[in-house]
């Protein structure tokens, strides 16, 4: 896991921090102070020597250097925005072990925005978020998953992303109203979808 995070080219281009997480995606140790100064080498490999062997996964650190992830809990619906975002949508993707996707994008404005997040399950991490590239997690039904490099792209530069698909999203949801409705959510609440009722 180590030489994966030292010889991440992404890492080194964007000049990008990490963290490491646990099986329950949680952070090993104090990520908060990352957020804005640099991490060299060095105090990943010390990082690491303390947590290595409840370590699990890493991630970079989202609004580093402009840094941010869009998070589809919902495959069906990142393969809309893909169809929808077409050529824009080409860059740096992971995908989840629930089946969820995260493309990456280097952003201006790389905020934080949950709006959707109990609707359509997307959500957007930017400052005060991390991302998850590497490693395995915990799926909602308890068994183990892998995080799978899907797209090994460059991060692309859109400076416009966040906005365009929070305005795609708002659309889609009033496409999708449907999904509000009572005897829908029960089906609808988690990453992976309970269709079988």
């Amino acid at each position: 896991m180590l030489d994966s995070v030292l010889s991440n080219k992404h890492r080194r281009k964007h000049s990008l921090n990490i963290v490491f997480a646990g099986l329950d995606k949680a952070p090993l140790h104090n990520w908060k102070n990352l957020q804005d100064g640099p991490q060299s080498d060095d105090d990943i490999c010390k990082c690491y020597a303390q947590v290595q062997g409840a370590a699990k996964s890493w991630g970079f650190i989202c609004g580093r250097n402009g840094l941010l992830g869009i998070d589809f809990d919902w495959g069906w619906i990142y393969r809309l925005w893909v169809k929808a975002f077409a050529q824009r949508a080409e860059t740096l993707t992971v995908k989840t072990p629930n089946g969820g996707y995260r493309p990456l994008f280097m952003a201006d404005d790389p905020r934080t925005d949950d709006s959707f997040k109990d609707t359509l399950h997307c959500e957007f991490k930017g400052y005060g978020r991390f991302v998850v590239l590497e490693g395995e997690a915990l799926k909602e039904d308890g068994t183990k998953g892998e995080y799978q490099l899907t797209k090994d792209l460059e991060i692309r530069r859109d400076d416009e992303i966040l906005d365009d698909t929070l305005n795609w999203l708002k659309e889609l949801s009033t496409r999708y109203e449907f999904l509000n409705y009572n005897c829908m959510k029960m089906q609808m609440q988690g990453k992976v979808l309970n269709l079988e009722t």
